[in-house]
């Protein structure tokens, strides 16, 4: 895979790096390849789209690469499927640790009834 760096420039408004990027490859490029031929901190770097022409195997790719995650999470927005996933997976979370808590208080409470018969015995 070659990689060119096309076009670079500092967007100061947006805090980050707007880079344009040809590629030559015989299949098409994932973002996470890409990410890593850029040699750029990956959590801050988003790859915007690959695009290719019929039949070559010629790519270009537009990044970005924020200075900092607070600039990235104000200006990017995590689509409604993924952003859905996420609130799933963190409520099925918080009811795996409340049923934890609930494990533990009734094991206490278990635990306390035993020793309340063992001392009136």
């Amino acid at each position: 895979m070659e990689f060119e760096i096309i076009n670079q420039k500092k967007n100061p408004f947006l805090n980050r790096e707007e880079y344009q990027i040809k590629i030559s490859s015989e299949s098409s490029p994932s973002f996470d390849e890409i990410k890593k031929e850029l040699k750029k901190e990956p959590e801050l770097t988003v790859v915007k789209r690959v695009q290719g022409g019929f039949g070559t195997n010629q790519f270009n790719a537009e990044v970005f690469v924020y200075d900092n995650k607070e600039s990235k999470d104000k200006v990017e927005k995590i689509p409604k499927k993924i952003r859905k996933k996420m609130e799933e997976e963190a409520k099925k979370k918080s009811e795996e640790e409340k049923s934890e808590k609930e494990g533990e208080a009734k094991s206490e409470a278990g635990e306390s009834e035993d020793k309340l018969k063992e001392k009136t015995d």
